[in-house]
């Protein structure tokens, strides 16, 4: 398993771009991956071992993921998605959409409830 590839692609699939990523370390072997974001940074490491299973960590603030497998489980479902996911979430340069109909029916059925009560 080539590392740069598979950091690559879970970049590209969590939609980081080039610009937000320094690549402290970039081999074949291990990658070593700062996110800089607009509050906080997160960190995504990637090493093949030498008894061929590979270790992958994603921390940021409020989350640490780790994952040790082999490589061809690295690549499958629901592991890759989980690996992804957990770097698309080290985005804090993207607002989160907040949907202001939901809650405002929210506030009026909990200010129903308060009036009944």
């Amino acid at each position: 398993m080539d590392v740069r590839k598979f950091v690559s692609a879970v970049l590209a699939d969590a939609k980081i771009h080039r610009s937000r990523c320094e690549f402290k370390q970039f081999e074949e072997d291990y990658a070593h991956v700062v996110i800089h974001g607009d509050v906080s940074s997160a960190e995504f490491t990637v090493l093949r071992r030498h008894d061929g299973l590979v270790w992958v960590q994603v921390w940021y603030a409020g989350l640490k993921l780790v994952v040790y497998a082999p490589p061809e489980l690295i690549w499958q479902e629901p592991v890759y998605e989980d690996i992804v996911d957990a770097v698309r979430k080290a985005k804090d340069w993207e607002s989160e959409v907040i949907d202001w109909t939901v809650l405002v029916d929210e506030l009026d059925d909990a200010t129903a409830e308060l009036l009944q009560s």
